[in-house]
């Protein structure tokens, strides 16, 4: 005998749409039409920078291959692990800086690779490896791309032994010259998603 499926009343979603935001899709609450037409999820892809640094011995996994172990920073993604990579063994030559200024230098060549010379003035780098694949990839969602952070400011200014505030404060660019800054507003970010 088949179980009725059961449906979401309005009063139900309504009342927990809260929570809703911060759960994976529920495929369950698709109406059953959808459900045949649905297509393959897009292709996503995250570049995450910490300036002060990690633990690398707790994040990069001991055995290289498909069949890593989690070490221990990433064990709680152990339900996702297939959809991700760690990839480590860089090393950014371009990202060592002209004498004191590691954060600004680090930042700036974070994803273009691109050495930043001191200046408080001028920016000159390159497009970033996110904005590459925003190009590629971008048609398949609303949003090509997102440059999210938690510290903001101006771009104008010196803001780490010579170096200007460009290059310390944005790590995306659409070209040599023009870095796209971060939002760091939550409800700006919530409002371009949803």
């Amino acid at each position: 005998m088949r179980r009725p499926v059961p449906r979401l009343s309005r009063r139900l979603l309504l009342g927990g749409g809260a929570t809703l935001f911060g759960l994976p899709f529920l495929e369950s609450a698709l109406p059953r039409a959808a459900r045949a037409q649905a297509q393959a999820a897009p292709v996503r892809l995250a570049y995450i920078y910490l300036p002060n640094g990690i633990d690398m011995a707790t994040f990069r996994p001991a055995t290289p291959g498909p069949d890593y172990a989690l070490p221990p920073m990433l064990t709680s993604l152990s339900d996702i692990k297939a959809d991700f990579s760690v990839v480590t063994g860089l090393n950014n030559e371009n990202g060592n800086p002209d004498g004191p200024g590691d954060h600004a230098s680090g930042t700036a060549s974070f994803i273009t690779c691109a050495h930043a010379f001191k200046s408080e003035t001028e920016i000159s780098l390159g497009i970033s490896a996110d904005q590459v694949a925003a190009q590629k990839l971008g048609a398949a969602t609303r949003l090509p791309s997102m440059q999210l952070g938690i510290d903001g400011g101006g771009n104008t200014g010196g803001c780490d032994s010579g170096y200007g505030c460009a290059y310390s404060r944005n790590s995306s660019g659409t070209d040599a010259v023009t870095p796209l800054p971060k939002i760091i507003d939550p409800r700006q970010a919530f409002d371009q998603l949803f």
